[in-house]
């Protein structure tokens, strides 16, 4: 409490309160639902007295009746326990309600309440907020408040600087400020370290900031009575616009912004009453009362507080002047409020009827007539809410609100229409775009909602024909986040009109494109490669179907296309509606600010361009940024070739990997019987490993493969010859005794070589950077220097290529890093800003590489709308979302944190220790699993199990107390390790919400990546769970990873606090943002499905992934209904107003939590999962 962490105070009382309406109120408040707790609170208090009351009345009835005494109560009884609860929980009842009121801004009456119970520091702020300053001097002349203010509490000393500026005594403010100063940072210095701020930092920075604007008050205060004096008028606007500038975060609580905005309008009323003799008007100018009052009352709605909202604006009747810019903003907040009430629709439509837009600019009018559409859009007017946008998009073009709210309207009638699909579709395709192009910041994530549509397209490509001429209008950087879905639909037909977006990435963000554009093309030459070879070993001639992969003449280049074209392409239209020919059907679509007149460059195209193939369109675009940008291209072509050659793994290191995963086979094998014969796929994949590793002729392999296939190719062969008649455990054991083998002749993690041992181009590479050159195609900034890779990942705004960090050189040594298994070297290079980025050079399958893609990605869409929400802002929620940059298909940079482990590794480490093989549980336990799954009964298979897990748990190498072990030895600070668990609770919340909504709940201990100085939780390994059928995997026995080992690293409290608070927050934010991440996720699981089916064939052209995209589309939305469906179970729901809420916003979260770490459900987890660490 003491360092204001209210998430986890509120976590302890919820642990230790009985009664029912002390756990509803904690958790409603703890969601931010101020007035339904009061409400509880309240009715809680009253029942009690009640109670109480009828209990006295009871009382004295029956001593009158008889005269015989109680018997006495023994100490420590029960009845004297649940007296002591509910005396506390009654005083507990009466602090949540004065902390509701306080954030509900409820100052009078709390006023009133401090002064019938005489609570001095309740009348010190309630006063205050509530201008009584009579009642302040009071307060401050009580003997707590004296104490307080004795014993330094910089708070207190606020309200003396408060009184000493009421009263005049203008000459002391500066030293009273100075002293409140000192003492706050005496206090500051008091706290825990501020890499995790508490409730507490913050209080102090608002006290800061408060005290800043007090010197600034007096300073004003003593030019307004001089000016005063003379009959002048002072010039206060740079006081004014700072002040409009200095403001508090938008996710701050309402009461924050109440404690500066309250004495801004102290300040305003002195003003105005000191040149009350003055005119009006210009009175009017010196303060800000409406602007402050509107700011206020729109920071309250945004946060849901609709009835303080109404209270701001009502402080503004007895405003008599007002500037036009403040009286538009008050009636846009009073029409937002009546939109949000189905009952006040009406009302506020004629409040909208009844405004004269005469004094308002074109942007205002637009907004007018925009929410007279949401009125219409909401009372089911269909024309003419469709005619107010089109009116509002006519005044003002550049609006993008207007644009994004027509979007929405003609994406529902797209929904709902099923006669005329397309032309709905186009409708809100063109509205998506134009809202792109006029506002980019705000609109980018709907872009998302402009490739699902694309998707729809019917086979004369009307939408992306719409898409093409309208997209060439959003700007190149807005694309950079969907740049692996414009690249996968060049596979489709509607490819060929993307070109336009992808040459403009290519040609103004180069670095941003290359890499993963390269992957691609490398990817789909492959796959038109092994066709060709698997028809030509057929007998059969190659496929040329449309879009199959076929060579294809070459299309012409965009850059031959006239100029007059582009030129039409930046004119602005006129403000009117236009048809606009797709493929022969006219469609009415919006136009306003740039409009790409590229609708006839379709006939600039070659005939055969109908068949050009994602492998061809691929190389076209590689060849316009080669040709645009030689040197560039040349330069990251060099160095990524370097790493390619030079850094693949050895085959010790390869055959490591090999064998791990061939183990995990094992493991996941528990219906096999130790004496039975191995698994086919088993057997197969050793069988493939044998002729990769140890081929008949290694003629053609590296100096070092042919040596190590010489020393250990006969010791292979000898232990794995006679596989098809060994038993299950017979190749169990030789399969973990090459592993042992195959560690010892493997780099250790954590060992270290001189760079120029593995490529000596790169260890001598060396940039010199000039910051001023900053000319494309130069050595020094601008597109030509090679920066540092994954910096255009998650960009929140246009990046600047000149001002991003250069490499100039990397770091001398590398580093080797093993995790379970698997074998990386980690390059450090050497930016111009100084700092040195960690990068791991990791091999996988295409499939795994696309898969860390999609989840990084995901991450950064998750952020964003993480960003706009109050409550995830306020509990700091954020995911880590590490670079990955694929060089090829099998091959990729990801970010690497030096220090960052696994729970594989920490139990690797516990194991190692003690002697101990860390294999030896998980083989154990599946023999276990194998004979406990023989039991009929499934009651005393069930046993059978939880007495393996009880074994497993008894461990020495598997203590409950592992992880939090570890964190002690790797942080010695503990301040640290309190920083530690409270950002790890957090990540690894959202984590498991993000995994419970996917099904992703393959979280094996080498997949919880964590790091120990941070606390930050890498989930980069999030891949959904399917059935057979393709619909999301429900079945595991726990929606997510909450293993002992986690919850005694937490504790209880903290679980409670800061755990479940992340995941319900989160899924909040998801669910708020559901425009957005509906079709999001329709292309997530859609490119997931398709990725894991692809996987499935060594060759999956075009045509396949067009018939399959088809075959899936219906699968791919029940997938997202159903991910919807979980995250409005996770999120809390806003009590209805005229219904008392009944359960806890957090019941369903509570019930995964009881699931996740229910030992019962723990050992039914498959052996690699490790349940039991």
């Amino acid at each position: 409490r003491h360092l204001g962490m209210a998430d986890a105070a509120l976590a302890l009382n919820r642990r230790h309160c009985l009664n029912p309406h002390s756990q509803l109120g904690l958790a409603l408040e703890t969601y931010g639902f101020f007035e339904p707790a009061q409400q509880i609170y309240l009715h809680a208090i009253e029942g009690q007295s009640a109670a109480q009351e009828a209990k006295e009345k009871e009382k004295a009835a029956a001593d009158g009746k008889t005269a015989s005494s109680p018997s006495p109560t023994p100490a420590g009884s029960s009845s004297r326990k649940h007296a002591a609860a509910r005396d506390y929980e009654l005083e507990l009842w009466e602090e949540r309600w004065i902390d509701c009121s306080r954030q509900l801004c409820q100052w009078s009456v709390l006023r009133d309440f401090g002064s019938k119970l005489n609570h001095p520091d309740l009348n010190l702020e309630a006063g205050a907020k509530s201008h009584s300053w009579p009642a302040v001097v009071s307060a401050l002349k009580s003997p707590s408040v004296l104490a307080e203010q004795a014993s330094g509490s910089p708070y207190h000393r606020l309200y003396d600087i408060y009184i000493t500026l009421t009263e005049g005594k203008l000459e002391d403010v500066e030293k009273q400020c100075a002293q409140c100063v000192q003492i706050a940072l005496h206090r500051w210095r008091l706290l825990p370290s501020p890499l995790l701020p508490t409730h507490e930092h913050e209080k102090i920075l608002h006290l800061f900031h408060q005290l800043v604007e007090l010197r600034e008050s007096g300073q004003i205060m003593v030019e307004v009575a001089n000016h005063a004096a003379q009959r002048t008028y002072p010039d206060l606007k740079n006081v004014l616009n700072s002040w409009r500038e200095r403001l508090p975060n938008p996710w701050d609580p309402v009461h924050t912004w109440d404690g500066l905005f309250f004495w801004r309008n102290q300040v305003f009323e002195s003003i105005a009453k000191a040149f009350n003799w003055g005119d009006v008007s210009k009175i009017a100018c010196l303060h800000d009362t409406p602007w402050t009052v509107i700011k206020q009352a729109s920071v309250a709605r945004h946060q849901g507080m609709t009835d303080v909202s109404l209270h701001c604006l009502a402080k503004l009747h007895s405003v008599s002047t007002m500037d036009v810019e403040d009286a538009f903003d008050k009636l846009r907040e009073q029409i937002i409020i009546c939109i949000g009430s189905p009952s006040e629709l009406r009302g506020g439509l004629n409040i909208v009827h009844n405004t004269n837009l005469e004094y308002f600019n074109e942007k205002q009018k637009a907004e007018l007539f925009r929410l007279k559409a949401e009125f219409f859009r909401k009372l089911g007017q269909t024309r003419e809410g469709y005619e107010a946008y089109g009116q509002a998009v006519q005044i003002c073009p550049s609006y993008g609100k207007a644009w994004q709210s027509w979007a929405a309207f003609c994406d529902e009638l797209y929904e709902a229409n099923k006669k005329y699909p397309v032309e709905y579709a186009a409708q809100a395709m063109s509205c998506y775009l134009q809202a792109a192009a006029s506002d980019p910041g705000a609109a980018r994530l709907l872009l998302a909602r402009v490739l699902w549509l694309l998707d729809r397209d019917d086979a004369k490509l009307r939408l992306a024909n719409c898409f093409e001429i309208y997209a060439a209008g959003v700007p190149e950087w807005c694309w950079i986040i969907w740049i692996p879905q414009l690249l996968g639909n060049l596979c489709r037909p509607a490819g060929k009109h993307l070109r336009a977006v992808l040459q403009g990435l290519c040609l103004h963000f180069p670095q941003a494109i290359y890499s993963t554009l390269r992957a691609f093309l490398l990817e789909r030459r492959e796959v038109q490669r092994m066709d060709k070879q698997a028809r030509e070993k057929a007998g059969e001639s190659p496929r040329s179907a449309p879009g199959s992969g076929s060579s294809t003449p070459q299309s012409k280049d965009p850059k031959e296309i006239p100029a007059s074209c582009t030129n039409a392409a930046t004119q602005l239209t006129t403000k009117t509606m236009v048809g606009v020919d797709m493929s022969g059907k006219k469609v009415e679509v919006p136009v306003g600010t740039k409009v790409a007149a590229l609708a006839h460059v379709r006939h600039l195209r070659p005939k055969s361009e109908s068949e050009m193939s994602s492998a061809t369109l691929s190389e076209e675009l590689m060849s316009f940024l080669r040709r645009n940008h030689p040197i560039l291209g040349a330069e990251i072509e060099a160095v990524l070739e370097e790493i390619i050659v030079q850094f693949r793994p050895e085959p010790e290191e390869e055959l490591l990997g090999a064998m791990q995963t061939m183990l995990l086979k094992a493991a996941h094998e528990t219906t096999v019987a130790g004496n039975a014969p191995a698994p086919a796929t088993l057997r197969s994949s050793i069988a493939r490993v044998q002729r990769k590793f140890f081929p008949a002729n290694a003629g053609n392999r590296s100096s070092r493969h042919q040596a190590f296939v010489s020393e250990y190719k006969e010791a292979f062969e000898a232990d794995f010859a006679s596989v098809e008649s060994a038993d299950f455990a017979t190749v169990i054991g030789k399969l973990r005794r090459w592993k042992r083998i195959l560690v010892q002749l493997v780099p250790s993690s954590g060992q270290t070589a001189p760079l120029h041992t593995c490529s000596r181009q790169l260890a001598q590479l060396h940039v010199d950077y000039n910051p001023w050159a900053g000319c494309s195609g130069t050595r020094g900034g601008g597109l030509g220097a090679l920066e540092i890779p994954g910096l255009y990942q998650g960009a929140d705004a246009e990046p600047r290529p000149d001002l991003h960090a250069k490499l100039q050189r990397f770091c001398p040594t590398l580093t080797f890093v093993t995790t379970y298994g698997q074998t990386h070297r980690r390059l450090a290079l050497l930016g111009s800003d100084g700092r040195a980025y960690h990068f791991l050079v990791q091999f996988a399958s295409p499939h795994a590489t696309r898969a860390y893609e999609r989840a990084i990605q995901l991450h950064t869409v998750a952020n964003r709308m993480l960003d706009s929400d109050a409550l995830a802002q306020r509990a700091r929620l954020y995911t880590v979302t590490p670079v990955v940059v694929p060089i090829t298909p099998r091959m990729r940079l990801q970010d690497g944190v030096p220090g960052s482990v696994t729970l594989q590794s920490v139990y690797e480490s516990f194991c190692g220790a003690m002697r101990q093989d860390p294999d030896e549980l998980v083989f154990k336990s599946r023999d276990r699993v194998q004979k406990a799954s023989l039991e009929k009964s499934p009651e005393d298979k069930l046993n059978k199990l939880m007495e393996l897990f009880r074994e497993c748990s008894a461990a020495s190498q598997t203590s409950n107390e592992a992880l939090l072990r570890y964190l002690f030895r790797a942080v010695k600070d503990p301040n640290e390790v309190w920083v530690f668990r409270n950002k790890f609770a957090a990540q690894l919340g959202l984590t498991s919400m993000m995994r419970y909504a996917l099904s992703g709940v393959e979280q094996t201990p080498q997949r919880l990546h964590f790091d120990p100085a941070t606390g930050h939780v890498f989930d980069v390994d999030l891949r959904p769970a399917y059935k057979d059928d393709g619909s999301l995997d429900d079945a595991s026995p726990v929606p997510f990873r909450l293993t002992a080992n986690i919850l005694t690293l937490l504790t209880p409290v903290i679980v409670d606090g800061v755990y479940t608070k992340a995941m319900v927050a989160g899924a909040g934010a998801l669910v708020k943002r559901g425009g957005t991440l509906k079709p999001y996720l329709s292309l997530y699981l859609k490119d997931d499905l398709l990725s894991a089916q692809a996987s499935k064939y060594q060759t999956f052209l075009d045509a396949d992934l067009q018939r399959l995209d088809l075959k899936i589309r219906a699968r791919t939305e029940l997938n997202v209904a159903a991910v919807d469906d979980k995250l409005k179970k996770l999120a809390p729901k806003k009590p209805d107003a005229a219904k008392p809420p009944i359960e806890v916003p957090d019941r369903k979260v509570r019930a995964l939590l009881a699931d996740a770490s229910s030992r019962r459900n723990l050992c039914r987890m498959d052996p690699a999962w490790m349940g039991w660490l």
